[in-house]
């Protein structure tokens, strides 16, 4: 329903108006929500927004919904429009007045059409700016069928896991081994594209990427393939390193992962979990070697490794 409401405004607001609303989190994030944004983007000259989590405190006590608050100005019929946007806001109990009052907006640059991107101040929209001038998008990679193949979880919340194996799953009388519905498969044409994807994919960059793009719960291919990188030769000339980041990954992640039971479509299931923040070095020790592929400085690589840290790691 808030997508008529915005509509209605937009219509009924002055020439040099302006609006604010507190909707869903869909609105910055949902395709279908594209052309509600198109409407603000051609009619207003300026947006600035902010987006909350529900995990560990929600901004409206009980309200079990993520939050983007936004405030549209100066409405000219400008073909397009400035945008200014926040994070998406994890806080503790005691910390709401100051994300709300104080949160910390990036100029993002100006926009006719798109979702509404969560980055995380002016450090944070340079970072993204940064992956979308890049050449290649990681659906490059990507083939319907091939001869490798990779794995990862469709859904997430703190972590986007990847992995080289099929993660171990059963379900009460399937004679033959089942996948979780959660995880998805992936093709490729060399071994070298599937060490580049998972790379990228568990890297903390494409976390962010993924929360600046999503709604902290699906990880979407859209998500995915949009992903962009650099010069593939740097991969080329450093395959060696790429093999052994993946393998110390992967066995990382088999060495800290339990065996657990559950009950789903009325079955008992047996799946394994992995605690990807038990392996925080290797992951880091991936960071950094990506970051002179996306040419980052020492502040914005230290800004990629510790984002959203504390809420990921405790």
């Amino acid at each position: 329903m808030f997508s008529y409401f915005i509509s209605r405004a937009v219509d009924k607001n002055t020439y040099r108006g302006s609006l604010g609303y507190v909707v869903p989190l869909s609105f910055a994030c949902g395709s279908r929500y594209e052309i509600t944004r198109l409407k603000i983007y051609k009619n207003y000259e300026r947006l600035y927004s902010s987006h909350y989590s529900i995990r560990p405190v929600k901004i409206f006590p009980g309200i079990d919904q993520r939050v983007t608050i936004f405030i549209a100005e100066n409405k000219n019929y400008s073909a397009d429009c400035g945008v200014y946007s926040s994070r998406l806001w994890r806080f503790n109990y005691g910390d709401k007045e100051k994300v709300v009052m104080q949160p910390q907006l990036g100029y993002i640059g100006r926009m006719d059409q798109g979702l509404l991107p969560k980055t995380a101040g002016e450090i944070g929209a340079k970072i993204y700016q940064r992956i979308l001038s890049l050449p290649n998008q990681l659906g490059s990679l990507v083939l319907d069928i091939g001869n490798f193949d990779a794995y990862y979880h469709s859904i997430a919340r703190y972590w986007i896991k990847a992995y080289d194996f099929k993660p171990y799953f059963s379900r009460e009388g399937d004679n033959t081994a089942s996948m979780s519905s959660t995880i998805s498969r992936m093709f490729f044409s060399s071994e070298l594209d599937k060490l580049v994807f998972l790379l990228l994919i568990n890297s903390s960059l494409f976390y962010y990427w993924w929360i600046a793009r999503g709604d902290e719960f699906h990880v979407l291919y859209s998500e995915i393939s949009e992903f962009r990188f650099g010069d593939y030769e740097y991969f080329a000339l450093n395959k060696d390193k790429c093999n052994d980041l993946v393998d110390k990954l992967m066995h990382s992640y088999k060495d800290n992962a339990q065996r657990k039971t559950g009950i789903a479509g009325g079955k008992k299931i047996i799946y394994d979990e992995f605690y990807p923040r038990k392996s925080i070095d290797i992951i880091h020790q991936i960071d950094d070697f990506l970051a002179p592929s996306y040419k980052f400085t020492e502040e914005q690589l230290a800004f990629i490794k510790n984002y959203d840290i504390d809420f990921r790691t405790d």
